[in-house]
């Protein structure tokens, strides 16, 4: 039997998008109360004293949005300073991304995914519930920040919604041919 050593951690319950997917429009949210958070301390216990222990050595930091989630970078960087920490990764959005790739390598964090539902910015914003906000354009310069410092591999999640973004699906792929990203 394989041992199951690969574990996702939802640092954060909120996201700065309202995806028509994930959160569709008229359904209200019940997020905890910020007190009633894990703290970092108290997640780095749980990881140290529970999840190694019975085998954990993956992590897949996930949210909400986790870069949301105050001073990520610092935990980024004591999770993968762990030594039983053999791999580090992170689902994000992308939206803050640009101004912290760098601090996150720097941190330990080696692999990404980053949510791109469309190429068209109207789409994209169509699909992320943007309330007349526009945030294509920084999702896409968080992409790039992300591979200009080397995130390997770095995948971009797609979902494909009929009638809204599944014309698009051949050019998402034309992206794993000329940067080596995985679609």
């Amino acid at each position: 039997m394989n041992q199951v050593d690969y574990l996702r951690i939802s640092l954060i319950d909120r996201c700065n998008f309202r995806c028509q997917y994930c959160m569709p429009e008229g359904v209200e949210l019940d997020y905890i109360l910020k007190q009633q958070m894990l703290t970092d301390e108290e997640l780095l216990t749980l990881i140290e004293e529970v999840f190694i222990p019975v085998g954990f050595k993956q992590f897949r930091l996930t949210g909400g949005e986790p870069l949301l989630r105050p001073r990520v970078v610092d935990l980024v960087s004591a999770i993968a300073s762990l030594p039983q920490t053999q791999d580090l990764s992170m689902t994000t959005n992308g939206f803050l991304l640009a101004p912290m790739a760098q601090n996150l390598y720097n941190a330990g964090l080696r692999r990404i995914n980053i949510s791109l539902d469309s190429l068209d910015s109207d789409i994209f914003d169509q699909i992320i519930g943007n309330q007349g906000r526009s945030r294509w354009q920084q999702v896409w310069q968080g992409i790039q920040a992300a591979h200009q410092v080397g995130f390997d591999p770095l995948k971009l999640n797609v979902v494909v919604i009929p009638g809204v973004n599944d014309h698009e699906v051949l050019d998402l792929a034309a992206l794993t041919i000329d940067k080596q990203w995985h679609v």
